[in-house]
């Protein structure tokens, strides 16, 4: 039913609340950095190089800090399919923890990471690479 729309609300909005954090933060960090080592005094000067790594280093940051809270997420919204197995049916989040910790530890929490973080380097990479260069194009046309 409706309800059914909203399951892991939760913990999906823990997720981007504390992803979107870091993700910006550590975008804004690296971009500093570089700019402080490469004696620039805007992120307009940066070359693609600065900025795909400065995207790059956002991208693994939002994953490492959110992935955790994102297997809490898929483990209560697939509920009904672990059901089926035998697992309780609307599991909440303290149990959720529980039963991933109870599968491996703190490491159960991150399997899977590594091929993420493998997408993620390049995918935000490009991203932000996109978005720094059409925020320029704009001011360049804006100007004119």
């Amino acid at each position: 039913g409706i309800a059914g729309i909203y399951k892991g609300i939760t913990p999906t909005v823990a997720r981007e609340t504390v992803g979107v954090g870091c993700w910006f933060g550590a975008y804004e960090v690296v971009v500093r950095q570089l700019m402080r080592s490469q004696n620039k005094t805007s992120k307009a000067d940066l070359g693609p190089g600065s900025i795909i790594l400065a995207g790059g280093c956002a991208g693994v940051a939002y994953n490492i800090s959110s992935y955790p809270i994102d297997v809490v997420k898929s483990f209560i919204q697939t509920a009904d399919v672990r059901a089926k197995a035998g697992a309780q049916e609307r599991p909440g989040i303290a149990s959720t923890i529980r039963t991933v910790y109870g599968r491996g530890g703190i490491r159960a929490f991150y399997r899977g990471l590594g091929i993420t973080l493998t997408r993620a380097f390049p995918a935000n990479a490009a991203m932000f690479m996109t978005y720094e260069y059409l925020s320029r194009l704009s001011i360049d046309l804006r100007q004119k």
